[in-house]
């Protein structure tokens, strides 16, 4: 007979953080909903957390023998249930040893332990805390207003330092914290203290004492429903990470624009004026060099249709030549072409503009012979193109009198 299997609350993993290995056997195996899924599985008890309490599910291997191993990516809690998300069937009965990835068990415990102290830090404040998430990257937690951000952060940083003991206890008191769907009289409702300093509901992983958080830094504030603010924060190693990644880039952003550290802020003020400069000249050039183009089309026109070729940068002025002539048509056709890359023909932007019949009639042309995504109506049409090879190009010249290149 195959045993029950251990219920959220009284898993191995929550019992103790630092266990790594188990052996135990498979309890039920289903095909999940969705078949991308792969299999529902549950065990007699795992060493992976199931995603809850704000914290990630943990990764880690299924052993099945010597020679065959599956990949579990996904953990999760259905009532009393961690369900193990595998790529294959294994049956009620197989015995396996589970296998945690340590290394994300023990980042995601620093910042979940972590969220505690800040939290209560800022309790002791008087700004409870609404929410808080983790990824990846960083974590936040959600208030209604700011404490003294400086403060919060040197009395996360003594407690730390203090190294208070952080344990789990059972209680029968249900928090009204508890998920609708977990039958506390069921299950095991678990309390996380941090010394005398916190004593609150929690389902999941933590660090033995606050020492080994070895530090707490709040990064930034954001904004969020309204008034309330989001404090993103980093526990432990992601900080020895983050300093490392953070100097990197300082330092390569120094070299790139030739100044100390300390000179970025200022240099980069000084770039962003110069630029701005350097943006009102092009802007003033490109009026005049549509002004100039406009006067010798409206000669050329005379001829017969129009096809002006610039670089990709020079699409506004080709706007400016839509704009113009939409105002005041010629007697045929201006094709206007931008190209991000001259040699190449990759991508692109494409104008067509003049009587709307004969526009009409070019567009039709041009979409039998080029892939290109756009629209327009009456006497003006534009869009967007992947690529216009020079065989393309040619075509363009061959159904046009005069061609303009840059």
């Amino acid at each position: 007979m195959v045993a029950r299997s251990a219920v959220v609350g009284a898993l191995a993993c929550q019992r103790d953080t630092y266990l790594t290995t188990l052996d135990t056997h498979v309890t039920i195996c289903d095909r999940a909903a969705k078949q991308d899924d792969g299999y529902e599985v549950q065990f007699a008890d795992t060493v992976l957390f199931p995603e809850g309490g704000g914290q990630p599910w943990d990764h880690g291997k299924v052993i099945i023998d010597d020679n065959h191993s599956l990949e579990c990516r996904r953990v999760l809690r259905r009532k009393l249930e961690a369900l193990h998300y595998l790529p294959e069937e294994v049956p009620p009965g197989t015995p396996v040893k589970l296998e945690l990835d340590f290394a994300r068990r023990f980042d995601n415990a620093q910042q979940h332990s972590g969220q505690h102290l800040l939290s209560a830090v800022m309790d002791a404040l008087g700004v409870p805390t609404l929410g808080w998430a983790m990824n990846e990257s960083e974590a936040y937690v959600e208030v209604s207003t700011l404490p003294d951000l400086d403060l919060v952060e040197q009395r996360c940083n003594e407690h730390i330092r203090e190294n208070l003991p952080i344990t789990v206890h059972e209680t029968r008191d249900v928090p009204s914290t508890l998920p609708a769907d977990y039958d506390a009289s069921s299950g095991v409702v678990r309390v996380v203290c941090i010394g005398k300093l916190d004593y609150n509901p929690c389902c999941g992983t933590h660090v033995r004492s606050t020492g080994e958080l070895n530090a707490l830094a709040i990064l930034h504030t954001s904004s969020v429903r309204g008034t309330n603010k989001r404090i993103h924060f980093l526990v432990g190693d992601r900080c020895r990470r983050r300093l490392r990644h953070l100097t990197d880039v300082t330092r390569k952003a120094g070299e790139l624009l030739t100044v100390p550290a300390h000179e970025i802020p200022d240099k980069v003020v000084a770039l962003q004026k110069s630029t701005r400069g350097y943006i009102k000249q092009e802007r003033a050039l490109k009026t005049e060099l549509t002004a100039m183009l406009v006067e010798k089309l409206e000669a050329e026109l005379a001829e017969g249709d129009v096809l002006v070729i610039r670089p990709n940068s020079d699409a506004d002025v080709l706007q400016g030549l839509k704009t113009h002539f939409t105002k005041r048509p010629a007697k045929h056709v201006i094709i206007g072409v931008a190209l991000n890359d001259a040699e190449t023909g990759k991508a692109g932007a494409l104008v067509v503009v003049g009587p709307a019949d004969q526009v009409a009639t070019v567009t039709k042309q041009i979409s039998d012979n080029i892939t290109v995504k756009g629209g327009g109506r009456g006497g003006s049409y534009q869009g967007k193109f992947d690529a216009l090879p020079a065989a393309k190009i040619d075509w363009l010249k061959s159904i046009t009198t005069v061609h303009h290149q840059a």
